[in-house]
């Protein structure tokens, strides 16, 4: 891993800390800080364990394309499901929090290991800004779907929403192994195809999703005397 940069280390938690407030702007005084502190900070202690263990579970072979969705979004789901944050409607705002928190450890160690391989410096820089921005991107959005089905008072939504969770991230899984098995030399088209799958789902969520924050208060305000 010597041909590392040492910048990537760092890039996820600067790229998170920039999405995140651009993210969230709009949506002052409907979060506490400290919650958004805590969520943080626990995506990134999530997405550290979930490298471990997907580290020591790398040789399961094709089974690791549903094995490890699963295991990230149920770590995510794990965090974002305490009492606290359970049936209120600000949720899916920390659980984009912690999504991303999980991105920004887990995206330059997903990149470390995917790269053991590549010697050019300029194609693993490739490799961090596309693969690794498109699964940051990815992770917050699920965070959010996540916090969204827990937002709900229907505790039925919540598993709903890990399991469109995991589905959602087999494809990436697919285009990550057909990389390392079959297409290698086709890896930037590969990694530009995470990074655009990311984004959309990514847009999709905050244009959709998080702001039913608002359209929620807006309707309790009207009805409040």
């Amino acid at each position: 891993m010597e041909n590392i940069p040492s910048w990537m280390i760092f890039f996820g938690i600067l790229a998170t800390f920039a999405i995140l407030i651009v993210t969230i702007k709009r949506y002052e005084g409907r979060f506490k800080e400290k919650n958004m502190f805590l969520s943080l900070v626990a995506g990134l202690g999530a997405g550290f364990v979930a490298f471990v263990l997907e580290w020591f579970t790398i040789n399961v072979g094709f089974l690791y394309i549903i094995l490890f969705p699963a295991v990230e979004q149920i770590l995510k789901l794990m965090i974002i499901n305490v009492r606290p944050l359970q049936e209120k409607k600000e949720t899916p705002i920390y659980g984009l929090t912690v999504g991303l928190g999980f991105g920004a450890i887990l995206m330059p160690l997903s990149v470390i290991m995917a790269s053991s391989s590549i010697k050019s410096e300029v194609l693993l820089t490739s490799l961090a800004l596309f693969f690794g921005t498109g699964l940051l991107l990815f992770h917050g959005a699920t965070g959010c779907i996540l916090g969204y089905g827990i937002s709900s008072t229907d505790p039925v939504k919540k598993w709903i929403a890990f399991t469109i969770s995991v589905l959602l991230q087999i494809p990436i899984m697919i285009m990550y192994f057909l990389n390392e098995m079959y297409y290698r030399s086709l890896s930037i088209y590969i990694y530009s195809i995470i990074l655009i799958y990311g984004l959309v789902i990514y847009w999709y969520t905050i244009s959709k999703i998080l702001p039913k924050i608002l359209t929620t208060r807006r309707k309790r305000s009207r009805i409040s005397p």
